[in-house]
């Protein structure tokens, strides 16, 4: 179901027809580009500490998750990392991200909070564009780059 790169750090592919939970195995340091595309049935995933990075789409279209815990060994969620997970319906940012990437929350029309810590200094162009259920966002002062319609359709 889940396929690694040759040395068994890297998380390329899981099979879309996945359900339910997956648990990441704990040498796996960065989940690859659209690792998890278009996992519809995926509701949750235990991401270990050993990851370091959310890459592009890891998750992108994975409508049903409802659950992820991002783990403090994380100092980057790139771009789409979330894109229209819909289910999604709270997450909590852990203090080792600096950054946001594009559209990385994009969509996520059932997310209703979003704690940004104090280690995040940018967020990306519609990082959290059409989360129209999201009713409180705290930004730190730490955040020094909020791009181009961030928070478009929020409300």
């Amino acid at each position: 179901m889940l396929k690694f790169n040759e040395t068994g750090d890297v998380l390329l592919e899981c099979s879309s027809s996945a359900k339910g939970e997956i648990k990441i195995p704990n040498n796996v340091t960065e989940i690859g580009k659209f690792a998890f595309y278009n996992c519809r049935g995926l509701t949750s995933v235990e991401i270990p500490n050993s990851v370091t990075e959310i890459e592009d789409g890891a998750f992108y279209g994975c409508t049903g998750l409802t659950s992820v815990e991002i783990p403090n060994s994380v100092t980057k969620i790139e771009a789409y990392a979330f894109w229209d997970c819909g289910g999604l319906t709270s997450v909590e940012i852990p203090n080792s991200v600096t950054s946001i990437g594009n559209e990385a929350f994009s969509g996520c029309s059932g997310l209703t909070s979003v704690e940004i810590p104090n280690s995040v200094t940018s967020i990306g162009e519609r990082a959290f564009e059409y989360c129209t259920d999201l009713t409180s966002v705290e930004i730190p002062n730490s955040v020094t780059k909020i791009g181009e319609d961030a928070f478009d359709d929020c409300i």
